[in-house]
């Protein structure tokens, strides 16, 4: 028996693949040789987050418009987009701490890194034009 998330996996491939997106949980709990059970928790969760919902019993349809990648060479390119994207928001971010380390470090800015009483007062009397 494998994982949950396994076999989530497997049950979406069956949904997508059956004819209009509708699957007997019978024939899923058969050609998945699970006991019922397991096929509950996972039709809970995905009815739960909309994903599926009933149309009769022992049924269910795909409703959302969402499609799940059902190819590995596709995930795997999705995923290593998204962590080089990771990677240059985190260049990004250690580029702007420096910066802002700069700033607030330098004698130069010092003198403006707070905001008086008086300050936030005057924004307020001339209207924020300032």
């Amino acid at each position: 028996m494998g994982s949950l998330r396994e076999l989530t996996k497997r049950f979406i491939t069956l949904i997508i693949s059956a004819e209009g997106m509708v699957l007997d949980l019978n024939d899923a709990m058969s050609i998945l040789k699970v006991q019922k059970r397991r096929i509950y928790d996972i039709t809970n969760v995905l009815e739960g987050i909309g994903l599926i919902e009933k149309c009769g019993k022992n049924r269910i349809h795909w409703k959302s418009m969402l499609m799940p990648s059902t190819e590995k060479e596709e995930d795997d390119k999705t995923m290593e987009k998204l962590l080089n994207e990771q990677l240059e928001i985190e260049k990004c971010e250690e580029e702007l701490d420096g910066m802002f380390n700069t700033l607030t470090e330098s004698e130069e800015f010092k003198k403006y890194a707070y905001v008086t009483q008086d300050d936030v007062l005057g924004m307020l009397e001339d209207g924020g034009r300032n």
